[in-house]
């Protein structure tokens, strides 16, 4: 069952004298004062446009299954704006369509019909919104969007309502650090160099590594590794992200570069993008994977989503 138009003619014009007795007319109010009501249709029609001003991109709206890897609904009791009409949800209400596995997913209200019988109908789409100053949301047309979550094609993560702006999905790159002293002291046994500015392999043989702990924000989606070789003479090394503490043990790649040539690379075949709430470890090896002379790193970033509630 879709939204349905929330309020009637008598009904707006109640709720209407109740904000006004709250907050609109009269001034001030203090304990015990009396509220003026408006007593003519110009003081009516300030009212209502202050009223219109007020309600204009709000919404009361929760997901069932918020905090659970189910598929989520409209819960009961939710109501939202749209595009300057107001709709309520009297029972659970189901999305319509389908979410998008390996992809963000997007809840919008798509309205349709008019005056009392107009109903919006909340559906799946994979389409990114843009902010409206107009309707001070997040909107495609005239269809709100209201939520989200990432669709693995199992589980439905990480959601979060669009309660305000700069929340969902936003685009974040993640700077590894690139430790050391700008000189010959290797970081580990391995007798690969860490410098201020760079990474440097010079003479190294096959298996030769550094190992980099990396932090990542509270529901982070990995979209892609990117690395840049900014000098080579021979060899190649390999970049790889995995998920646990290092790679003696079981653990998951999650990208990887290699590089062979100089340049830039960028690995976007992902295997388990998802960073969730979970206490997981994380670590960035740098690899050689054939003898080297002369190579430097001088850049290593992740590229995600950082999913903002």
């Amino acid at each position: 069952m879709a939204g349905a138009h929330g309020f009637d003619g008598g009904a707006v014009k109640t709720w209407i004298a109740v904000l006004i007795a709250a907050v609109i007319i009269g001034g001030a109010i203090v304990s015990g004062a009396i509220v003026n009501i408006p007593d003519t249709g110009e003081n009516w029609d300030a009212a209502w446009q202050t009223v219109e001003g007020m309600r204009k991109g709000q919404m009361a709206l929760s997901l069932t299954n918020y905090d659970s890897d189910s598929i989520p609904q409209i819960a009961s009791g939710s109501w939202v704006e749209v595009a300057g009409s107001i709709y309520k949800f009297t029972a659970n209400d189901s999305i319509s369509g389908s979410a998008s596995s390996g992809n963000i997913n997007y809840i919008k209200m798509v309205p349709s019909g008019s005056g009392d019988s107009a109903i919006v109908t909340p559906t799946w789409t994979t389409d990114a919104p843009t902010w409206s100053d107009t309707y001070q949301g997040y909107y495609d047309g005239t269809s709100r969007y209201v939520a989200g979550c990432y669709y693995d094609g199992t589980n439905y993560k990480l959601k979060w309502i669009y309660n305000k702006r700069d929340t969902g999905p936003v685009d974040r790159v993640l700077n590894l650090p690139l430790l050391g002293e700008r000189n010959n002291t290797a970081l580990t046994d391995t007798g690969l160099l860490a410098y201020g500015y760079y990474y440097f392999a010079n003479g190294k043989s096959a298996n030769q590594a550094i190992l980099i702990g990396v932090t990542f924000p509270k529901r982070f989606i990995v979209t892609y590794l990117k690395s840049y070789c900014s000098s080579r003479s021979a060899g190649s090394v390999s970049i790889t992200l995995y998920e646990g503490i290092n790679t003696d043990v079981t653990t998951t790649t999650m990208a990887q570069t290699t590089h062979s040539g100089t340049g830039e690379q960028t690995d976007s075949s992902i295997t388990n993008p998802i960073i969730d709430e979970e206490d997981h470890q994380y670590v960035v090896r740098i690899n050689v994977e054939t003898t080297t002379t002369t190579l430097y790193i001088s850049a290593i970033r992740i590229f995600g989503i950082e999913i903002v509630r």
